[in-house]
């Protein structure tokens, strides 16, 4: 586990899929990142790369090979190697090698980055494509963020404050995304957050209006805003057993829709020529 501080927050991560395992509030040391409990959900923070969502079977046809590719890919699952550490910064780096290809046949190299500004967190994604053809892919985050529930499993003053509005989901049939969508009723920009809202599975949004939310909660003397102005989709999404944690999820790409494809031709993805670098940033900031 690495550790990196400020006068403000302290952040861990650990290399195996350079995942945030802890931020927590120095002035309180209150923590924020849900700690992984198996009752409900092991991960903390894991990252998506190279697909978001799933994809049918588990399977897609990819530079004309059938590969199989586990929901949300394979970086959350491999050791990250620390190539940067500095009193307020790390960088990790995931390249491709036989294990990577066999699952997804591009060469590539993937780094993540934390960064403190005060009590911001700037993640920060950078994919090369080290191969000899265009590659395809998603990468997106999974943050899961302690919240109260009561008895019956029920969020307990627990709310998300966008910056703008409307706000329409997809419809979801089973694991993927159905052509209509279902809007989201906002009053002054808030939604109180009910685990009758996941009853369809994870809240996502293409090309929201809203580039940044607040998890509120304890009327709201304390939460988390994540910022995502980048991103063309977001997701939020809780496990339906009454797990007390809320994920906010900024993504390149989105799970698949009803209508198999081919991987090229997946909803989202972003296309990265010969040579060419792709970088994105998102921060949480503790409120």
């Amino acid at each position: 586990m690495h550790c990196i501080e400020n006068e403000q927050i302290c952040l861990k991560v650990s290399p195996h899929g350079a995942e945030m395992h802890s931020m927590v509030d120095k002035a309180d040391g209150r923590e924020y990142l849900w700690q992984g409990d198996v009752t409900y959900w092991k991960w903390h923070a894991p990252v998506c790369f190279p697909i978001v969502g799933v994809v049918h079977d588990g399977m897609k046809t990819l530079a004309g090979k059938e590969v199989n590719l586990t929901v949300h890919g394979f970086a959350r699952d491999r050791d990250f190697q620390l190539i940067r550490q500095g009193k307020d910064a790390l960088v990790y780096e995931l390249r491709s090698d036989e294990a990577t290809l066999a699952l997804y046949p591009y060469k590539f190299v993937f780094r993540i980055s934390y960064h403190l500004n005060g009590k911001t967190v700037e993640v920060s994604y950078e994919v090369d494509n080290m191969d000899e053809q265009p590659i395809f892919f998603s990468v997106g985050g999974h943050t899961a963020f302690r919240c109260s529930v009561d008895a019956q499993g029920e969020f307990v003053d627990t709310k998300l404050v966008f910056s703008k509005e409307p706000m329409e989901r997809y419809y979801f049939e089973g694991e993927f995304i159905a052509e209509r969508k279902e809007k989201i009723a906002l009053q002054n920009l808030t939604l109180p957050l009910r685990q009758a809202l996941f009853s369809k599975g994870v809240l996502a949004f293409r090309q929201p209006a809203s580039k940044s939310v607040q998890l509120l909660y304890e009327d709201g003397k304390h939460g988390v805003q994540v910022d995502f102005s980048d991103f063309p989709y977001m997701g939020i999404w809780t496990k339906s057993e009454g797990a007390p944690f809320v994920c906010i999820e900024p993504w390149y790409g989105v799970t698949d829709g009803l209508k198999q494809t081919t991987f090229e031709e997946k909803e989202g993805l972003c296309r990265l020529a010969i040579g060419e670098k792709f970088s994105t940033q998102y921060t949480i900031t503790i409120k």
